[in-house]
C-alpha cells in the first residue's frame, strides 16, 4: 500500500514510535505526505535552552520563523517546551536573555493547546526579566500536566506558578545557586493553588519553604515526594503532616532526628534513600542507593530497617558484602532482594575474570551464604558478562551452551546457599545470552536440587 493512501492520522500514530529523532526527520524529508505524518513527532518536545546568547538567539528566530508560518497548525504540536535563560559555560555570570521576539513567543503560546510539559531553567532570572506578554502567555496555559522550575524558584518564579491557569499534578522545583533575594511569609506563597491537583512533587534544596511559607496547608492528594540536594535539611515529620497520603518517599538529602512514628504516613508502602532517615514505622518495599554509606553508618542502618521492616529490598549500585551484612543483621522480614548495577569490594581478587574461576568462586565471593540467613524467597542478582565469556571459551565450539550451563548452575549454586528461596532471577544485561533469565526451585532435599526455567512472561510476575 502506498503512503499517499495512508490517512494522515494514522501515519501520525506509525511515526510517533520512532524513537531516534534522526530517523524521524530523514522519514519526513521523503515527501510531502510523510512530513504531514512526521509534524507531531518533529515538534513533540522543543527544548530552547542553549549555553550561549548567540547560540540561544538564533534557536529562538528559527523556532518561532518555523512555528508561525502555520501557526494554527504547528503550534498545538508541541507537548514539551523547554525554555531559559542560557549561561556562559563555566562562569557562574548569567546575562540577561533576550526578549526582542516576545510578541511571537506570546502567539506561539496562546495557541500551544496541546502543551502538557514546560520545563524553565534560571526560573527566577528570566522571571524577574520577563515581559508582561510573556508572563501572560505562560499563565495562561490551561492544560499544563507538569512544571519543572530549574535552578532557583525564588519569589517571580513562585509568583507565576501561583497564578497558573492549569493544575498540574507533577512539580519539580530545584534550588541550586545562592538566591540574592528572600522569601517572605504572607508575601510570598508556595503550591497553595495546588492542594487539590498535586501528586507528585520534588524538591531539590530549600527543603523547609512549605513549613515557612505555607504553614498548616495540606495537600491531600500527593503520592509521590521527593527530597534532594546537599545544603538543607528536611523536617520529615513536617512534611508527614503537609503531605499525609505519601506512598512513595525518595529521600536524598539529610534530615533533622526527629522521627516518623506509625501515626504518619500511614500509607507509606515504598521509600528509596541513600542515607539512614528517621522512619520508624513499617514500609513494604525499600530501595537502597550506594553502599558507602551502609558500611560507615552500619549501626543506623541496622535500626533503620528493623524498624520499617520492609519485605522487598532493592539495592541499586550497592556492594554484595553490606547489603548482605545488613540484610544478615536486621532484615528478617525480607521476602525478596534485588541487586542493581550491584559491585563486590570486599572479594576484590577473590576470583579471576578471564582466567582459572569457578561458579563456585564467584557464589561464594557475592556473600548468598549469608544472605541465606534470611528468610528470602525471591531474589534478583546481575551477572558479570565477563565471567560468563570467560567460562564460554573454554569450549569455543559449543561456548553457547557452556554458557547455558553456567547461567543454571549459578542459579542452582545461589538456590542451594538460600534454602528458603524458590524464584532466582538472573540479569544478564546487554549479554547476547538475553536479558533476564528466571528460575524455579520445584523440588528440594538433602541430595537433590531441581529447577525450571521459567517463560519470560512468569519472570514478570514474579
Amino acid at each position: 500500500m502506498s503512503i499517499y493512501g495512508v490517512p494522515v492520522e494514522i501515519g501520525e500514530v506509525i511515526v510517533s514510535y520512532l524513537v531516534a529523532r534522526r530517523d524521524v526527520l530523514q522519514f519526513a524529508f521523503t515527501c510531502k505526505e510523510a512530513y504531514a505524518c512526521a509534524l507531531p513527532s518533529i515538534l513533540r518536545d522543543v527544548s530552547l535552552s542553549h549555553r550561549t546568547k548567540i547560540e540561544a538567539s538564533e534557536q529562538l528566530q528559527a523556532f518561532c520563523n518555523y512555528v508561525l508560518a502555520h501557526l494554527s497548525q504547528r503550534a498545538p504540536c508541541i507537548r514539551s517546551l523547554t525554555i531559559g535563560a542560557p549561561v556562559f559555560k563555566g562562569l557562574q555570570v548569567y546575562f540577561k536573555p533576550d526578549f526582542a521576539l516576545t510578541s511571537d513567543v506570546a502567539r506561539i503560546l496562546a495557541l500551544a493547546t496541546g502543551l502538557r510539559v514546560l520545563t524553565v531553567r534560571g526560573a527566577e532570572r528570566l522571571f524577574s526579566n520577563a515581559p508582561s506578554q510573556v508572563v501572560a502567555a505562560i499563565t495562561s496555559l490551561k492544560n499544563l500536566a507538569e512544571i519543572r522550575f530549574e535552578d532557583y524558584a525564588g519569589p517571580h518564579a513562585l509568583r507565576i506558578l501561583s497564578e497558573m491557569a492549569s493544575r498540574p499534578a507533577v512539580v519539580r522545583l530545584s534550588s541550586f545557586d545562592a538566591p540574592n533575594c528572600r522569601l517572605v511569609p504572607g508575601r510570598h506563597h508556595l503550591l497553595y493553588n495546588l492542594t487539590q491537583s498535586l501528586v507528585t512533587l520534588t524538591l531539590v534544596n530549600n527543603l523547609d519553604l512549605i513549613q515557612v511559607l505555607e504553614p498548616g496547608v495540606v495537600w491531600p492528594a500527593v503520592r509521590h515526594l521527593t527530597l534532594g540536594g546537599v545544603r538543607d535539611v528536611a523536617s520529615l515529620p513536617a512534611l508527614a503532616r503537609a503531605f499525609p497520603e505519601v506512598r512513595k518517599l525518595e529521600v536524598y538529602a539529610r534530615c533533622i532526628d526527629e522521627k516518623i512514628g506509625r501515626d504518619l504516613w500511614t500509607r507509606l508502602e515504598s521509600v528509596s534513600l541513600d542515607r539512614p532517615v528517621p522512619i520508624c514505622r513499617p514500609v513494604r518495599n525499600v530501595e537502597l542507593v550506594g553502599s558507602d554509606w551502609v558500611q560507615e553508618q552500619l549501626c543506623l542502618a541496622v535500626e533503620m530497617m528493623m524498624s520499617m521492616a520492609p519485605t522487598s529490598l532493592t539495592c541499586r549500585d550497592a556492594d554484595y558484602w553490606a547489603v548482605a551484612q545488613l540484610v544478615k543483621c536486621a532484615a528478617r522480614t525480607v521476602r525478596f532482594v534485588k541487586f542493581v548495577h550491584a559491585k563486590n569490594t570486599q572479594s576484590e581478587g577473590a576470583y579471576k575474570l578471564g582466567g582459572p574461576c569457578s561458579v563456585e568462586g564467584w557464589l561464594d565471593s557475592h556473600y548468598f551464604n549469608t544472605l541465606g540467613q534470611a528468610p528470602l524467597n525471591a531474589l534478583v542478582v546481575p551477572v558479570d558478562t565477563v565471567y560468563l565469556d570467560a567460562l564460554g571459551d573454554q569450549s569455543a565450539m559449543h561456548s553457547s551452551a557452556r554458557k547455558a550451563v553456567v547461567i543454571l548452575d549459578i542459579a542452582c549454586g545461589i538456590a542451594a546457599r538460600i534454602p528458603t528461596v524458590v524464584h532466582i532471577g538472573l540479569d544478564l544485561g546487554h549479554h547476547p545470552s538475553g536479558g533476564q533469565r528466571w528460575y524455579k526451585v520445584v523440588s528440594r532435599d538433602a541430595h537433590h536440587l531441581r529447577l525450571e526455567a521459567l517463560r519470560e512472561r512468569e519472570g514478570r510476575e514474579v
